[in-house]
């Protein structure tokens, strides 16, 4: 198979009939055989097939007849290609007609026992289900004592019509899907549901028309009708749990969609309100949000005030202050004050839509460890039935009398427990659950692939700027010099003639000077130096805010501030001198301060046994500086793009599996050459498309929990697959009955049916653990 381009085009699509793994795996080779396509992969849970296919596009129809000629089909609303397959079908009116009906079968057959003077020495009379209709029966012949002369023929003749009555009404659905893959040349769990089922029925109407013929033959007159039709009902019950808990497990994006489905409150241009629907409202139009309500889709506040719960976008609890002028993303929660917004996009443009989207397409991916199942699911249903053949042929060689009934009993076992169903769910549950946990958190990892590869990253590398710091110079210190001003003072004239200049260390000081709560007294022949510094007249003192080399030129002194100066620059700071008139009043320091939750994100890498480093294209001192301030353990400074790719490249050669953590912009070649790439930002602007995991918000510590959802992610897949795989290696065996000859013991039909659905429960069950996984620095 040829691997991906850049040019390769994803198409999905729904298909219907399938309930294992056998069956994507029969639909996922066929599709990997049309001719143009690069990649298949299909999504048991979501029912769903994701092609890759080359830059010429594969025409539809020949997709459409891959997965028929595997025995499955492609809904007709499906033609344009792209499609969501349709929710999981009910089964509780099947699942109730099959139980029912399986009661009264297990009744019969013990009034059938009791009636014909069996005693519990068959095979099918030690079933558990059997002892508790014998119960039944009991009470029922005490009733009605009648009951106790019907002939067995009677009892035999309303068994099998019972039984057929089962597998018409409730189990259709079973044996037409077994009837269609073997038609096409596939088998899967429906064709090992009724080879059992239908076996044991086909015996017992064997029984049941030709009892002399089969007594001839030396053949036990025992009935297995119980077993037939608890097999049906049991596989059903099991499956309509199994979907139950699948819907669970997908519920959390479609959760999505709805919190933006309430009215609009639409404003006409004279400023009249209207409730309109959502799917009315048009780019450029403007709307009302209330207190309390959610923000219908994304815009720019036009008026208003107030602070939005943005948590369904970003992870992030604390609300976010909104003025005009500010972005705010469809779904949030308006918390306080009322705003007018102009929408800016709506639809499926709109970043809900694309989180949707985005997380959608990772869970229609698979995992490399996926691929171990689907090479076993391939070849796991023949293996099966040969198993079962050769089971059914050694107890009628070798086992206890009456051989056929035990042979039969065996190797009906043998095929109930071995549907393949818990391992089909394994990796597609696990990957459901954990993508859509990541993306109630704001994470969203780009696929099956990238998810594996982030569980076992080893080293994480930062870059600097505006990832692990703000990404804008703040005021860190006001030194006065010898007998000078005050720092209030200093800053306030300082910030006087900074406000006249466009600089980003200009707004830092204005930006101190506001929050101190100074006043800015006006300026007088404000003048610009590029490289030097900036001055002007401040009432009766001329003040000069800039270089120290630029001040001597104008006769300033320094040195009695040199040594606070040099300390501040070793540290990484940046200084910025001030003087009034030609006498130095003091200095300033400034700096990209570090993320507040910065210092907890490293420490909680660290104590995963992560190695840290920052790389960033500041001064060396002012990167080593941070590197000491947050704890990391390695800090190169001075780098170009190419240098950091080259690093990276370095320690990959080294054997590290590296994440890159940076803004998806300046750091994209970075982001794509480590083996993970994680961006940092916040709504559309996030740079999904250079990174394999995207967090929609600027806080590192959803890098702490992005690496914690990938290896619990990975874990319960292992988990689940391991179990998958013990449970087969094991249950297979004991169904055949080699424990047998030393215990007697021997596993019957309705416990390996049993077995089978608890299997796919446990590892549904075990997926859905994902929704409550603790992630981040405290977990």
């Amino acid at each position: 198979m040829n691997p991906p381009t850049a040019l390769s085009q994803r198409r999905t699509f729904a298909v219907t009939g399938m309930t294992c793994a056998a069956c994507s795996a029969a639909v996922t080779r066929r599709l990997e055989a049309v001719p143009g396509v690069q990649e298949a992969y299909v999504n048991l849970v979501t029912h769903e097939a994701t092609v890759l296919t080359g830059p010429e596009e594969v025409p539809w129809p020949r997709l459409v007849a891959a997965v028929e000629a595997a025995g499955f089909g492609v809904p007709a609303t499906s033609a344009a290609g792209e499609v969501t397959a349709p929710g999981p079908k009910d089964l509780s009116g099947p699942v109730v007609a099959a139980l029912v009906g399986a009661s009264l079968v297990m009744i019969f057959t013990a009034l059938l026992h009791r009636a014909s003077g069996a005693g519990h020495g068959t095979l099918a009379t030690f079933d558990p289900l059997m002892i508790v209709a014998g119960w039944f029966a009991q009470g029922l012949v005490a009733l009605v004592p009648a009951v106790d002369r019907m002939p067995p023929p009677f009892l035999r003749w309303t068994l099998l019509c019972l039984t057929l009555g089962i597998f018409g009404v409730a189990g259709r659905e079973v044996f037409a899907n077994a009837w269609r893959g073997l038609r096409h040349g596939s088998a899967n769990m429906n064709t090992l549901v009724a080879l059992g089922a239908g076996t044991a029925f086909l015996a017992s109407a064997a029984v049941t028309l030709a009892p002399a013929t089969l007594r001839r033959w030396g053949a036990a007159d025992d009935v297995y009708f119980e077993a037939a039709a608890w097999i049906v009902a049991l596989v059903l019950l099991g499956k309509h749990l199994e979907r139950r808990a699948l819907v669970r497990t997908r519920g959390g994006l479609a959760s999505l969609g709805e919190l933006t489905a309430g009215p609009v409150h639409r404003l006409d241009a004279a400023g009249e309100e209207a409730d309109v629907a959502l799917a009315q409202l048009a780019v450029g139009e403007r709307f009302r949000v209330r207190p309390g309500e959610r923000v219908p889709t994304d815009g720019r506040v036009i008026a208003g005030a107030s602070a939005l719960d943005e948590s369904i976008v970003t992870g992030e609890s604390i609300p976010v202050d909104k003025a005009p002028g500010g972005r705010v993303v469809g779904g949030t929660l308006n918390t306080t004050g009322a705003l007018v917004v102009e929408a800016t996009s709506v639809g499926e443009q709109t970043v809900v839509a694309g989180i949707a989207r985005l997380v959608a397409a990772a869970q229609a991916s698979r995992a490399p460890v996926q691929r171990l199942a689907d090479r076993v699911a391939a070849v796991f249903v023949p293996t099966v039935l040969a198993i079962a053949v050769v089971t059914f042929a050694v107890w009628m060689l070798f086992g206890p009398a009456p051989r056929f009934g035990g042979a039969l009993s065996a190797a009906v076992a043998v095929l109930i427990i071995a549907c393949p169903c818990a391992l089909g769910l394994a990796t597609p549950t696990a990957l459901i659950a954990g993508l859509g946990r990541g993306a109630e958190r704001g994470i969203l990892i780009k696929g099956g692939e990238a998810l594996e590869r982030a569980s076992r990253v080893t080293t994480v590398v930062f870059d600097k700027t505006g990832t692990l710091t703000l990404g804008r110079p703040t005021v860190t210190r006001v030194v006065p010099a010898p007998g000078g001003p005050s720092s209030d003072e200093i800053l306030a004239s300082a910030a006087a003639v900074e406000a006249l200049s466009e600089h980003p260390l200009a707004r830092a000081v204005v930006a101190e000077a506001r929050t101190r709560g100074l006043t800015l007294a006006a300026v007088e022949g404000f003048r610009a130096t590029p490289g030097g510094g900036v001055e002007g007249r401040v009432g009766e003192r001329r003040v000069r805010v800039g270089r120290e080399g630029w001040l001597a030129g104008f006769g300033v002194r320094t040195a009695a501030l040199q040594d606070a100066a040099d300390t501040a620059a070793r540290g990484g700071e940046t200084v910025v001198w001030v003087a009034l008139g030609p006498t130095l009043a003091g200095l300033l320091t400034l700096a990209d301060a570090p993320r507040e939750e910065a210092v907890g994100a490293i420490a909680a890498l660290r104590a995963r046994g992560l190695g840290v480093a920052v790389l960033s294209g500041d001064r060396p001192e002012a990167v080593a500086a941070l590197a000491a301030t947050l704890g990391i353990d390695e800090a190169v400074g001075g780098l170009l793009p190419a240098d950091k790719v080259e690093w990276i490249r370095a320690r990959q050669t080294g054997g590290a599996v590296v994440a890159m953590v940076g803004d998806g912009v300046n750091d994209a070649p970075a982001l794509a050459r480590a083996d993970v790439g994680i961006a940092l930002g916040t709504g559309a602007d996030v740079a999904v498309e250079a990174a394999d995991v995207a967090l929609l918000g600027r806080s590192v510590a959803g890098v702490v929990e992005a690496l914690d959802l990938a290896r619990g992610t990975l874990r319960v897949i292992r988990q689940n697959l391991g179990g998958a795989f013990l449970y087969n290696s094991l249950g297979i065996p004991l169904a055949a009955g080699v424990l047998f000859p030393w215990t007697g013991a021997l596993l019957s039909p309705l416990v390996a049916s049993l077995a089978m659905s608890l299997s796919s429960l446990t590892v549904v069950g075990n997926s859905l653990r994902l929704r409550r996984l603790k992630l981040g620095a405290g977990s």
